[in-house]
């Protein structure tokens, strides 16, 4: 994992939009590349079959227009590797926005959908994340609706489709608005 130059702590810059680049590994693992607008950049080699947690990650930020959630932080100079990071003092991850852990949530959740080979509903779903937020302690975030759904659903499966045709050594590209 890497940044250019080294930018780690916390999410600070204004940043409009940046490229999203998933490079397919060549006899090595995929790799995840974010270059902001001002010309920096984080990236990070993926764990096997992780480039589509990731596209889900773009779908449900872009379709719901998240702007504090994961794709938002690192485009305002967060480092990728910065979201796994434990203090060595309080052994605990860094206080993320309520908007980052939701996104995450529902991310995680749709994700684990999809590689069941199975789409919830939009009901199903807020019900699902309503109980992971009352575990979180935190009251529930508005639910979804099925349009924002589907539109999520809509986005995923244009990048799994995009992704099926990158060969290795290639890269699929997007842009994420800020």
């Amino acid at each position: 994992m890497s940044e250019t130059p080294a930018r780690q702590g916390r999410a600070t810059r204004d940043v409009h939009t940046m490229t999203i680049r998933f490079t397919k590994g060549q006899g090595k693992r995929d790799t995840l590349a974010i270059i902001r607008d001002d010309g920096t950049s984080t990236w990070s080699a993926l764990t096997p079959g992780f480039a589509t947690h990731d596209f889900m990650h773009y779908a449900l930020e872009t379709a719901l227009g998240c702007k504090d959630a994961f794709l938002g932080l690192v485009g305002r100079g967060l480092a990728i590797e910065s979201f796994g990071e434990v203090d060595p003092a309080t052994r605990q991850k860094p206080q993320l926005p309520a908007e980052a852990i939701y996104a995450e949530t529902t991310v995680q959740t749709l994700w684990q959908y999809w590689m069941a080979g199975d789409w919830p509903e939009a009901g199903a779903l807020s019900d699902l994340l309503e109980i992971a937020w009352q575990q979180f302690g935190m009251p529930a975030p508005e639910r979804i609706t099925t349009e924002q759904l589907s539109h999520v659903r809509e986005i995923f499966m244009g990048l799994v489709s995009r992704w099926e045709r990158v060969l290795p050594g290639e890269t699929l590209e997007v842009t994420f608005a800020l």
